[in-house]
């Protein structure tokens, strides 16, 4: 509230009021190379950086301007559903590469693919981070291979720790394009992201986003760009990171507690944990059952390339309860399993 009042001031009102044609708040581009970035251990030139309605509009202007059909898109899977059929809409192919206990197996990356997507700091949906050796093979490979790696940065200030750095960070060949958002740290309905990647690449893209959207509205820009430079977006992710991390414990505890056959993924982060069910379990009659407990669970089969064989999945997100809440829901959950929806 307060620096959207700030930016609401005489002086700041002139300073984007006027129409910015295919130009970005000149403080708020300083204030993600100066504040954001290095925290990822990504170091960045002004021309280097675009700001974006969100990381899914990111993906839109990237699989826009760089793909089409014929294009090859190597994908985690489970993976991000929606940049799956971004780069579909393209006319891309995506492939579906498989994840284990260290992130997409990179050893199984066609060669022949264009593009790989990953998402190495939280895994969607899994939040298994990238190991350093897969991260080194995946960087190889796309030297050997000639091909460009779209980093999303899904959940990466989310850590129970310091941030990991990015896949970006240690890119020597200038292949990774990283993509970044603030949705899930400042608030999702403001819808603001970034790119970073070559000068040339981003100038494209300001051209592209010219025709587009012009530019994101210059006075959400403008109250962001005050909110990280007073310091209150560091705060909030150290606070938000402390609730998850104790969120994520307590929620982690009950399903060992009241559904002991279901298995979690070890996660130093994020804003949700992922989880598999026994054998015969369906979790999407599962969630209807638990809707009527009032728990909301999200079926896992939509992360994956195809659906119809990973019925026993779902995601638990942590972003929106209150500690108090947590195993009274496992409990009703539990309920809601015993009834044991069987897969069709």
């Amino acid at each position: 509230r307060e620096c959207n009042r700030m930016a609401l001031a005489v002086l700041e009102i002139r300073n984007w009021a006027a129409d910015m044609v295919d130009r970005d708040d000149p403080l708020l581009i300083e204030q993600i190379q100066a504040r954001l970035l290095p925290r990822r251990g990504i170091f960045a030139n002004p021309d280097e950086i675009i700001v974006t309605l969100g990381a899914q509009n990111a993906l839109y202007m990237l699989s826009t301007l760089l793909m089409g059909r014929g294009s090859r898109v190597a994908m985690e899977d489970p993976g991000y559903p929606d940049a799956r059929s971004i780069f579909q809409l393209a006319g891309a192919e995506t492939v579906p590469v498989r994840i284990d206990a260290e992130g997409v197996v990179t050893q199984e990356i066609p060669a022949d693919c264009d593009f790989v997507f990953v998402t190495p700091s939280h895994h969607c949906p899994t939040m298994v981070p990238l190991s350093d050796r897969r991260r080194r093979d995946l960087l190889a490979g796309a030297v050997e291979n000639d091909q460009i790696i779209l980093e999303d940065g899904y959940d990466s200030q989310l850590l129970d720790d310091a941030p990991q750095q990015a896949l970006k960070s240690i890119d020597r060949s200038g292949r990774v394009i990283y993509v970044g958002s603030l949705s899930k740290t400042l608030a999702p309905g403001l819808r603001l992201g970034y790119i970073v990647a070559s000068a040339d690449l981003v100038a494209e893209l300001r051209a592209l986003r010219r025709f587009m959207l012009r530019h994101p509205p210059a006075n959400n820009q403008r109250a962001v760009a005050l909110f990280l430079s007073l310091g209150h977006h560091e705060a909030l992710v150290r606070k938000l990171s402390a609730a998850f991390a104790e969120r994520r414990r307590r929620l982690v505890h009950a399903v060992s507690a009241f559904l002991p056959e279901w298995q979690s993924t070890d996660s130093a982060g994020g804003s949700s944990v992922w989880l598999k069910g026994p054998p015969g379990m369906d979790t999407k009659a599962l969630a209807d059952a638990a809707l009527a407990r009032s728990v909301i669970i999200e079926p896992g089969e939509r992360f994956f390339a195809e659906r119809e064989n990973h019925v026993r999945f779902m995601r638990l997100g942590i972003s929106s309860i209150a500690l108090q809440h947590i195993e009274p829901g496992i409990r009703e959950l539990a309920t809601a399993a015993r009834r044991r929806p069987a897969a069709a």
